[in-house]
């Protein structure tokens, strides 16, 4: 009895551990996201634009893409 009380407990335990995990990638994904979309806006600003992004200077919006994808950006 003692040894399926152990089985459940290192089940538990493995389960809160998982579960942990998901939530600290979730989290560092909604981060990811949250300062990418910071970058961008920082981008409009430092540039004033209020042009729409067709209009948007292709050379750093190919770069921002490139942050987006491969996590590197240069200016």
């Amino acid at each position: 009895m003692d040894n399926n009380n152990d089985n459940n407990q290192i089940e538990n335990a493995n389960e809160n551990e998982n579960e942990n995990e998901m939530k600290n990638l979730e989290k560092k994904f909604i981060n990811q996201f949250y300062l990418q979309d910071l970058l961008f806006n920082e981008l409009l600003r430092q540039e004033s634009l209020s042009i729409s992004l067709n209009q948007f200077n292709k050379k750093k919006w190919n770069q921002f893409l490139s942050y987006i994808y491969y996590g590197n950006i240069s200016f």
